[in-house]
């Protein structure tokens, strides 16, 4: 389920952008000159283009048509998974089609859970690589890129890894604690006035409760946090309301919400500069630990 959230959310804030590679919504649209030009449109190349996971983030690297899509693609990303970082290499090549914004929405939200994640158009095919837990992340990122680039056939070179889960390792749940502080080195972070669980965010909850599910005894403590920006009266509330966000994402990932302590602490221990962007949105945040 989670997975389908992801696609959701990332979809759901780039579908704006498919305005952006077209006309105004606002003028009027010429009439074709003629059946062949529409032809033609119609049976224009989609640009080159590879989107590479490459550490919190993505590397977009290809072809657009138009300057309004060269920044208005990459700040839709941004938009819809604030932390991650985005290296664009796109560049402009006039009369090449661009991708179909819905699937591209669902992409990135799988490709959050799919390792080394890479898919590549060239030459008029899509080629998929990566490492994934589940056959049905596998089959949800070859659907959207289909959805991305339709009637472009689709190589999927992604691997599933996962095994069957057994009995926990001996010692596994003894080294709980560090497991989980080792993972919580991504951070859940939120956009301002937000408890919403961004896509990078979801993904952090999804392999903590992995790393937990094992251990049936373990209690976590669930934490908020705000930057400094507003009074307690509002931060407060606010981080709690983070904190519970994020115990709702845990107990539907498997984790028994008995073994959950939630609570908001508001600007309280800051880790970054609250008078730098950078440094409050490092402290919007949410922090797990095993009680």
């Amino acid at each position: 389920m989670s997975k389908r959230l992801l696609g959701a959310l990332a979809l759901a804030l780039l579908l704006p952008l498919a305005g952006c590679g077209g006309s105004s919504g606002n003028a009027p649209s010429a009439a074709p000159s003629s059946t062949t030009t529409t032809s033609a449109a119609a049976a224009a190349p989609y640009g080159a283009m590879t989107i590479a996971r490459t550490g919190n983030g993505f590397t977009l690297t290809g072809e657009v048509p138009d300057e309004a899509l060269l920044k208005g693609l990459p700040d839709g990303i941004r938009q819809a998974m604030p932390g991650a970082v985005i290296v664009d290499h796109l560049t402009v090549k006039p009369g090449v089609k661009p991708p179909e914004f819905g699937g591209l929405g669902a992409l990135f939200g799988t490709a959050v859970e799919t390792k080394g994640f890479n898919a590549t158009l060239a030459n008029g095919t899509v080629t998929l690589t990566g490492q994934t837990d589940t056959a049905e992340t596998r089959a949800a990122v070859e659907d959207s890129a289909k959805t991305t680039w339709p009637n472009a056939p689709v190589v999927n070179h992604i691997e599933v890894t996962s095994v069957t889960p057994g009995p926990a390792p001996a010692g596994s749940c003894a080294d709980l604690r560090a497991t989980v502080q080792t993972l919580s080195a991504t951070p859940i972070t939120f956009a301002t006035n937000s408890s919403g669980l961004n896509a990078a965010a979801r993904g952090a909850v999804g392999r903590i409760a992995d790393a937990v599910k094992p251990c049936p005894t373990a209690k976590l403590v669930v934490t908020g946090y705000t930057d400094s920006t507003g009074t307690d009266a509002i931060n407060v509330p606010l981080s709690a309301g983070r904190a519970s966000a994020v115990a709702n994402a845990l107990v539907a990932d498997g984790i028994p919400s008995a073994n959950l302590t939630s609570s908001g602490a508001g600007a309280s221990k800051p880790l970054g500069d609250n008078g730098t962007p950078a440094g409050r949105a490092q402290n919007r945040r949410v922090e797990i630990t095993v009680g």
